[in-house]
């Protein structure tokens, strides 16, 4: 399946939604809003009520694994740029990993999904306030950290946003759904 791009840029506040997509029959679609990251996994600490974010995904050692490798094969591609590397923020990493969540359950490859707060609301409930800028970039399929970083550096939005400078925290989130697919998010941020 040839992957197509869509994407999501917050800046300030403002925001430029694209359609989101249903899976249907539809091939894989790739989504993309402002973001970065780097490596290794972290424990959610301070994490805002379930009532309105909801649970903290469990992460499996697999699953770690791969959001370590594709936050350091963001890093590497932002240093080969002439950008600062990404701080791993445990509030960013919350917030992807809710969002892969709901996708996942959903069935839906979207920055926000029926029922969800924007990414200025989740990113905010999950312990990163105050930030002057977000990004996101999501996708479905990759199996690995490396592969789904190739992919998202192939298409010039999604580049333009992971090697966006201005940006100094991230946190990556994978989750393996039902049907054995996996659904990444990486959220960006800076204060």
């Amino acid at each position: 399946m040839r992957p197509t791009a869509l994407g999501t840029l917050m800046n300030k506040s403002k925001l430029s939604h694209a359609e989101p997509r249903s899976l249907g029959l539809a091939p894989l679609v790739v989504l993309a809003a402002l973001a970065g990251l780097l490596a290794g996994p972290a424990t959610p600490s301070a994490v805002a009520s379930e009532a309105t974010t909801g649970p903290t995904p469990t992460r499996s050692t697999l699953t770690l694994t791969m959001e370590g490798d594709a936050m350091k094969a963001i890093n590497r591609a932002r240093m080969q740029s002439g950008c600062p590397t990404l701080k791993v923020t445990t509030a960013l990493r919350v917030s992807a990993r809710r969002h892969s969540a709901r996708m996942a359950r959903q069935g839906t490859l979207s920055h926000r999904v029926a029922g969800e707060a924007t990414l200025s609301r989740r990113v905010a409930d999950s312990g990163y306030a105050g930030a002057s800028m977000l990004g996101e970039v999501i996708a479905l399929g990759p199996t690995t950290g490396s592969a789904v970083v190739r992919m998202w550096l192939a298409s010039s939005l999604h580049r333009g946003i992971l090697l966006d400078c201005r940006y100094r925290d991230f946190g990556a989130g994978v989750v393996r759904g039902g049907n054995g697919r996996y659904w990444w998010t990486v959220d960006l941020g800076r204060r």
